[in-house]
């Protein structure tokens, strides 16, 4: 009774726990072997609740994990068919366990091929791979797939899980990326105009076949190359370094600037320039250079100039027509004077006539001279020149002739003026021009007794250097300013030509220089020229007359 009690009470309890029961104090109440037995079985018991409730939170995790895990899970036998799908799997392709993974993924009634499930049953490997497949509503579906083996107690492999992810947004992504590529791919490359673009670091990445055609260099050629100035313009590559140190720039674009740019052959091509440095997050991204060519424009400039000149001519011929006239009857009088004067020994008289004659054939001569520098196309002969010396030289000319007219030539050259390239003879009749309207300007205002006339001379930049000219005569108002450098135009009478100042222009445009005034009545006029470095020697001798 003492053993058999125990010993059922520990057997009743034992399967009271088998069957699920709740740990409950031991029944047996005895010391001994039976009470170390039965603590034995406590311990046990308490053991296999706790590794059964870690099991059951093991469960309860996998399942959660393979429902709410943002992929495609689906586990597949050798027959092909889905044993299992967590609920992503169910509402994207819409497919149910039993149905072939390909029924499910590709919407086909055929097996795939190749097929990455097969391949893991074959060699018990992973495979990874893009797959395209068909959802459950018929749109197309872009997806990562990555099939792992699943292996029994044996290492036999009895199922295959194949786990995939949604790839169609990167893959649409890529397809709109493809296409802006090509579109701006196309777009550069079949531009009219030439596009040059540079890299964060400074180099050339973009060069297109219409900037292969107007500079000369290949693609291939460029492509890395740094040294910018080789195709772009000085301001612009300035812009780029600036930029490039992390300076900060006032201005990041350069918009329609006509420039000359070095061919590979050294030619220079004018072109309509505009570049953009180019950022990202404040950061220098890159430039981007856009080139017009200008060459047959510049040429149409240049027939339609010389067509203008031919027609100046025959207008101007017909409208000194009668002002010639008067010459040639001024001519006739100041003879008449001096054969009267020789037959009566009249010493006066011979004078006044001879002064008639000489007046009249100065008229004629500057005429003459003025119309042949204006109709003549002509290429600067390009000499080493110091300005301040030949401004001085002209200057010096008129010295006398103002000194007569009370008119004071005052003359405020800068020292640091340093030598440049020009036409010596054509910036001669350059500055001869403006100082004698200048004298003309200053005769024509009755309301002083004295003027001045300052002549300046100032170094610019990039080596150009300014002359200006100012007076304080009878000044002009905007009518004579607007009709100033038209044809034909004087406002000197019968002692002007209209010519001086059209011949004055055409010099300075010919030199790529720029001419401008300003003038106010009764105040005076100021006429301003600028003169870049232009050839040297050594070039302009290695022309051919054709170039002339």
């Amino acid at each position: 009774f003492r053993v058999n009690r125990p010993v059922s009470g520990l057997l009743a309890w034992t399967a009271a726990l088998a069957k699920g029961g709740s740990l409950k104090e031991s029944p047996v109440h005895y010391s001994g072997e039976l009470g170390i037995l039965a603590q034995a079985f406590k311990v046990m018991s308490a053991r296999i609740a706790r590794r059964t409730k870690e099991l059951e939170r093991s469960r309860q995790q996998y399942r959660t994990l393979f429902e709410q895990v943002p992929c495609f899970i689906s586990v597949i036998n050798k027959d092909f068919r889905i044993v299992r799908q967590n609920s992503k799997m169910r509402e994207f392709f819409q497919g149910s366990v039993g149905m072939h993974c390909y029924e499910v993924y590709k919407g086909s009634p055929n097996k795939c091929h190749p097929c990455l499930v097969e391949e893991t049953f074959r060699d018990a490997k992973s495979y990874l791979r893009e797959e395209c497949g068909i959802t459950g509503s018929g749109e197309e579906a872009n997806y990562l797939s990555y099939t792992i083996p699943v292996r029994d107690d044996k290492g036999e492999v009895v199922y295959a899980m194949a786990i995939a992810i949604d790839i169609g947004d990167r893959i649409k992504l890529e397809k709109e990326l493809q296409i802006a590529y090509h579109f701006r791919t196309n777009l550069i490359e079949n531009s009219i105009h030439g596009i040059v673009a540079t890299d964060e670091n400074g180099q050339i990445n973009i060069f297109n076949r219409a900037a292969e055609s107007l500079l000369g260099h290949t693609a291939d050629e460029v492509m890395g190359d740094s040294d910018l100035e080789k195709y772009f313009p000085k301001k612009f590559v300035e812009m780029i370094r600036k930029a490039h140190s992390g300076n900060h720039l006032e201005e990041s674009s350069m918009v329609a600037q006509e420039e000359a740019i070095p061919s590979a052959t050294n030619e220079s091509i004018p072109v309509r320039f505009s570049g953009v440095i180019l950022y990202d997050q404040q950061k220098m991204a890159g430039s981007v250079g856009f080139y017009q060519d200008l060459r047959t424009y510049k040429k149409l400039e240049r027939e339609k100039a010389d067509a203008d000149r031919l027609a100046v001519v025959g207008q101007t011929v017909a409208g000194l027509a009668h002002g010639i006239k008067n010459v040639l009857q001024g001519l006739e009088g100041g003879v008449f004077v001096t054969e009267t004067a020789l037959e009566d020994d009249d010493r006066e008289l011979l004078d006044r006539g001879w002064e008639m004659i000489t007046r009249n054939i100065g008229r004629i001569s500057a005429l003459v001279q003025d119309l042949l520098s204006y109709s003549k196309a002509r290429a600067p002969e390009y000499q080493k020149t110091d300005i301040n010396i030949l401004t001085e030289e002209v200057c010096a000319l008129f010295d006398a002739r103002a000194q007569e007219r009370s008119i004071r030539i005052e003359r405020a050259f800068s020292p640091l003026l340093r030598p440049i390239c020009v036409d010596q003879r054509g910036i001669h009749t350059v500055i001869t021009n403006l100082i004698a309207n200048a004298i003309d300007a200053c005769e024509l205002d009755k309301e002083s007794s004295s003027h001045t006339i300052t002549v300046r001379t100032k170094q610019q930049v990039e080596d150009s250097v300014e002359i200006t000219v100012q007076d304080d005569g009878i000044g002009m108002d905007e009518d004579v300013q607007k009709q100033l450098f038209s044809v034909f135009f004087t406002t000197k009478g019968s002692k002007g030509t209209g010519l001086g100042l059209l011949v004055t222009s055409k010099i300075v445009q010919e030199h790529g220089g720029e001419i401008s005034f300003e003038s106010a009545p009764g105040v005076g006029t100021t006429f301003t020229i600028v003169l870049p470095h232009g050839q040297a020697p050594q070039e302009n001798n290695n022309k051919t007359e054709a170039d002339l």
